[in-house]
């Protein structure tokens, strides 16, 4: 693998864990439905949009990992 492959991969990892963890719980508690929602229920409902998010990452890596693409 080149060295701009794996920069390119590398680049493309950090940009899906940015989202992940920053934009997409964030932008889930802008909805409208969840803002008029208790703050514990948007507590919740963030939390598990990035667990989700996360493990959603994990196991890509580990499906790349496995199949020689990192």
């Amino acid at each position: 693998m080149s060295w701009a492959s794996a920069a390119a991969r590398a680049l493309l990892i950090v940009a899906y864990f940015a989202v992940a963890s920053v934009w997409l719980p964030s932008a889930v508690l802008r909805v409208g439905a969840v803002t008029r929602a208790g703050e514990t229920l948007q507590g919740l409902l963030g939390s598990g949009v990035w667990l989700a998010a996360m493990a959603a990452g994990m196991w890509m890596l580990r499906t790349a990992q496995r199949k020689g693409r990192i």
